[in-house]
């Protein structure tokens, strides 16, 4: 028995369910600048960084998003170097994008990562630097990263996937699929 799933992108139009098209090309564009300060301590030796980063973002679909990373470097006696950071991202909708169309257009799409979203992440590095371990290694360092995300989709509504299952050639009704969002459910 061969299963496979055939996912069905649709945009809405008037509430009804219609095929996605998307334009063939796309050009992108970014400029960022950033600022670093060395943090000293009182033996006049740098043991800490302060880090700000913007990023500007546009494209031909219309699509203009700003990003800003604030970081702070620190070492923990000799063999930590750890990193906490936090990272806002906003984000313009495509100009193809609608929760729901109301006319027809050329270019219709309703993929959450083109709508209007904003994003907040916040997390940590951590770096430990082992001695010698074995005489073929001179240096190892452990690294550990954690970040937690969140999104905030300002124009996606109550998403229902559909795609179609198909089961040896037969292809059977569509799924709607409830997904959590933001701590609440939409189906």
């Amino acid at each position: 028995m061969v299963i496979y799933i055939v996912p069905i992108a649709a945009a809405r139009l008037l509430g009804l369910s219609v095929p996605e098209a998307y334009p063939r090309t796309r050009d992108s564009y970014a400029m960022a600048m950033g600022i670093v300060k060395g943090l000293g301590s009182n033996d006049g030796q740098l043991n800490a960084s302060a880090h700000l980063r913007y990023r500007y973002f546009w494209d031909t679909w219309n699509i203009r998003a700003h990003t800003v990373d604030l970081r702070y470097v620190t070492r923990l006696g000799d063999r930590w170097l750890v990193e906490p950071h936090y990272r806002h991202y906003k984000q313009s909708a495509a100009s193809f994008y609608a929760n729901d169309f109301t006319t027809q257009m050329v270019f219709m799409a309703r993929d959450r990562e083109l709508s209007d979203f904003s994003s907040n992440a916040l997390g940590a590095k951590a770096s430990y630097h082992c001695s010698i371990i074995a005489s073929v290694l001179t240096a190892v360092t452990l690294n550990f990263d954690y970040e937690s995300i969140r999104y905030e989709l300002h124009q996606f509504h109550r998403r229902t996937i559909g795609p179609t299952i198909c089961v040896q050639g037969q292809c059977l009704s569509s799924i709607s699929v409830g997904v959590v969002l933001d701590g609440e459910k939409h189906q």
